[in-house]
């Protein structure tokens, strides 16, 4: 069932289900979890209410994955109200928010804009200790496309202290944030940062896998983007770090952006660029 609903094949999963009651198995709260989890994925929450509601009926007592899933499918929805609600109701039915709670909630603000009360929320979980490194990596990212750098790199300085990351998610955010708003000059000052402080190599190696890419971003499906950055990064593996650095001054003046992996790519240039450099020069 689990591997349905992951799929988004609820058909599947419901049929399943149904066999289950057939056959007299009585669903636990992980069944429950897995198919409220499936509906809230898909944008079917309301349906995924009617389940919690079941659940209880039955006797069971929800947990944290439970309310998470409602309170994700609601924001995934664009029901931020809706979210809020619920999840008031529930902490004053002893649900005790977790980290995770938070950064959906975190995530849903930044998505339809709300940043001021997404700063609100993070700052409530700062103060106590609790937040996480994708708690400072949605905020951040948020900062940086309504072109609030010196908070975002504030924060920044502040996960750093706090040994929360960066990590490629948090350069992406930034490069991408500043390559748009075209102070390439600052993002190329940046990746030098990036690199001097060593921070490149387990990043760069983590995109190489597939890792912290997240879904799809727009970017990928543009044909200039495209262009652009299969350009940057055949130049980057002939070990052309000066026509591919053209190449992203060009994109940034053309008000085109790179895809996500297209900046790292570039900061593993200029490792291997000034290794060669450092190997040429006569002790």
């Amino acid at each position: 069932m689990k591997g349905y609903c992951e799929n988004g094949e609820l058909d599947k999963a419901f049929k399943l289900w149904d066999e289950m009651k057939d056959n007299e198995i009585i669903p636990t709260v992980v069944t429950y979890n897995t198919i409220i989890g499936g509906l809230c994925h898909v944008g079917k929450t309301d349906q995924a209410i009617d389940k919690l509601n079941e659940l209880l009926e039955n006797g069971l007592v929800p947990d944290e994955t439970t309310y998470n899933s409602i309170i994700y499918g609601y924001c995934w929805e664009g029901q931020i109200e809706k979210a809020f609600q619920f999840h008031n109701q529930m902490v004053k039915k002893s649900f005790k928010p977790d980290i995770c709670t938070c950064n959906i909630l975190l995530r849903g603000l930044c998505r339809e804009s709300m940043l001021e009360k997404a700063l609100k929320l993070f700052n409530k979980w700062a103060s106590k200790g609790k937040a996480d490194l994708v708690t400072y990596n949605t905020i951040i990212s948020s900062l940086c496309k309504e072109g609030r750098f010196k908070e975002a790199f504030d924060l920044y300085a502040e996960m750093e202290a706090r040994k929360l990351g960066p990590d490629c998610y948090t350069y992406n955010a930034i490069l991408g944030a500043l390559t748009d708003a075209g102070r390439v000059k600052d993002a190329e000052e940046f990746m030098e940062k990036i690199v001097e402080k060593g921070k490149l190599k387990e990043q760069s190696s983590l995109v190489h896998k597939g890792q912290h890419v997240g879904t799809l971003d727009p970017k990928e499906t543009d044909p200039d983007s495209f262009a652009y950055s299969q350009k940057i990064k055949e130049l980057c593996n002939q070990g052309r770090y000066k026509d591919a650095m053209q190449f992203f001054q060009e994109s940034a003046e053309k008000g085109i952006s790179l895809h996500k992996s297209t900046y790292i790519k570039l900061m593993d240039a200029l490792v291997k660029r000034r290794k060669s450099i450092s190997t040429a020069v006569p002790p």
